[in-house]
C-alpha cells in the first residue's frame, strides 16, 4: 500500500469506528498532536489517540471522517478531511443538545516505512462549539 492508500484506510477505519485498524496503520511509538487542544493533547497514539478517538465515537455514535483532498510529498501526506457527527452525550463542558457538527480538519501524517509515525491535526474549535450549541468562553 502507498502512503496515500494508508491515509485513506486510516480515515475509513475511523468512519467505521475501527480503532484496532487505525492503530495497525501506525508505528508502535506513533505520536499524535491535536493542536486546538494544546499541549495536553500531545502524546502517543496508543494513549492519547485511542482515548480521544474512543471518546469521540462514544459521544458521536454516527461519527464519520470524509477525506476531501490528499496531498502527498515524500513521507508526508496532508489530508483535508470533514469530520461530522450527532452528539449523543456530554463531552467535556459541552452538554448534549442532540445537535450535529460538520467541520473541516487538516491532518498532517508523517510516515516511516509505510506506517504512520506522527499525526498532527488542526480545526476550528469555536465553529464546532457553536454548532453544538455551546456558548461559554473556552
Amino acid at each position: 500500500m502507498s502512503n496515500i492508500d494508508i491515509a485513506q484506510a486510516f480515515f475509513e477505519a475511523y468512519t467505521n469506528h475501527d480503532i484496532a485498524t487505525m492503530l495497525s496503520l501506525c508505528t508502535l511509538n506513533a505520536t499524535l498532536y491535536y493542536v486546538p487542544f494544546g499541549e495536553n493533547s500531545r502524546g502517543t497514539v496508543k494513549d492519547v489517540g485511542v482515548s480521544t478517538w474512543q471518546l469521540y465515537l462514544d459521544t458521536f455514535p454516527d461519527f464519520k471522517s470524509e477525506v476531501k483532498r490528499i496531498i502527498h510529498c515524500d513521507d508526508t501526506v496532508v489530508c483535508e478531511v470533514v469530520n461530522s457527527g450527532t452528539q449523543a452525550k456530554a463531552i467535556g463542558n459541552i452538554q448534549n443538545q442532540g445537535r450535529s457538527f460538520v467541520a473541516p480538519h487538516l491532518y498532517i501524517l508523517d510516515f516511516d516505512h509505510n506506517q504512520i509515525k506522527t499525526i498532527t491535526c488542526y480545526w476550528d474549535n469555536d465553529m464546532i462549539y457553536a454548532q453544538l450549541g455551546h456558548t461559554e468562553a473556552h
